[in-house]
């Protein structure tokens, strides 16, 4: 092998190793990241089936850390009392400034039927706030950590009945 060649492979190797160290240091960044606070704001009915709703719900996402997020997707669920009654994936990409909030709205699906018979037996027992917990995770833009996210709420039947 000539010079030429060895200070070429040299320069690669260097070359890549300078974009690892510099990519571990982003995932170890997000990493460290607190969680971000996640709400539910708003839940409209988009389409019905007897077998399947799409309900477009809308989340506000508030980041806590010193640097921006740079969100390219997430997966999450919906529960309400304790049962998981809907899920739903986005790709659409937003960045949450440091310190600063977002609303996203996306596009969830999940069986109704079977939570209206409960909403039903809920109202009945005489229930007029249900709590409702999101948990999912973030995928964040070129790092391969996802972050975690859970928040958990009332929903009050008397304010949405008066709608």
């Amino acid at each position: 092998m000539n010079i030429t060649a060895r200070v070429r492979n040299s320069y690669f190797l260097a070359l890549a190793a300078t974009v690892l160290l510099l990519s571990g240091c982003a995932a170890l960044r997000y990493k460290t990241a607190e969680s971000p606070r996640v709400s539910v704001t708003g839940l409209q009915l988009g389409g019905f089936s007897i077998f399947e709703q799409r309900f477009d719900i809308g989340l506000r996402l508030q980041n806590p850390n010193d640097f921006a997020l740079p969100i390219t997707g997430m997966d999450f669920q919906l529960f309400v009392e304790g049962n998981a009654v809907a899920s739903g994936v986005s790709n659409n990409s937003i960045t949450v400034p440091a310190f600063g909030e977002e609303e996203v709205s996306v596009a969830i699906t999940g069986n109704l039927l079977s939570t209206l018979s409960q909403l039903q037996r809920w109202r009945q027992a005489g229930k007029n706030e249900l709590g409702y917990r999101v948990e999912g995770r973030l995928k964040m833009a070129d790092v391969p950590v996802k972050i975690p996210f859970e928040q958990t709420g009332t929903f009050d039947l008397r304010q949405q009945a008066g709608k």
